[in-house]
């Protein structure tokens, strides 16, 4: 009896094998209903940030940082997943490389995106405004200019999944 079992158990796992592989559409979905999550709470961090924060900001300005704070939990959360996207597996092995090639990219905007924006809340939050006003225009730039290579690479990954979508 032991015999057959060490026998069977090499066709079990071959067969196990294949499981893991998603169709090009099943693939897709699930690389695009997590990238469209983590796209539209990291927007939220800059419409918090856009509706928090004056165009012009002095020693006196007063800020509440509640929502920058809140838009940033979630995004944070949310970008922890994106990781795990890298272990997918696709039945097709070009469409797999290429999307995790941007992936790649997109990964790595995103937690730039996190880390500035964490940074300027920091620097809001303590004050720090208030002494050093050449920051603020830092940060704007810095938030704006991670968040559109975000969406470049949002973009380019959309193309890539279309591609595929067939």
């Amino acid at each position: 009896m032991k015999k057959i079992q060490i026998a069977l158990l090499p066709i079990f796992i071959l067969s196990l094998a294949g499981c893991g592989e998603l169709s090009a559409i099943e693939y897709n979905n699930e690389i695009a209903q997590t990238l469209d999550s983590n796209s539209s709470l990291i927007k939220e961090t800059i419409t918090a940030y856009d509706s928090s924060i004056p165009e012009i900001v002095t020693e006196q300005t007063e800020l509440d940082t509640v929502a920058m704070e809140s838009a940033l939990e979630k995004a944070t959360e949310e970008s922890e997943k994106i990781p795990s996207l890298l272990s997918l597996t696709s039945k097709s092995l070009e469409q797999e490389t290429v999307v995790e090639e941007e992936l790649a990219i997109y990964i790595s905007a995103s937690g730039k995106c996190l880390t500035v924006y964490s940074q300027m809340l920091n620097y809001y939050k303590s004050g720090d405004y208030k002494t050093d006003l050449e920051s603020v225009s830092k940060y704007d730039t810095e938030i704006y200019e991670n968040y559109n290579a975000l969406i470049e690479s949002n973009n380019k990954l959309a193309d890539i999944l279309e591609q595929y979508a067939e």
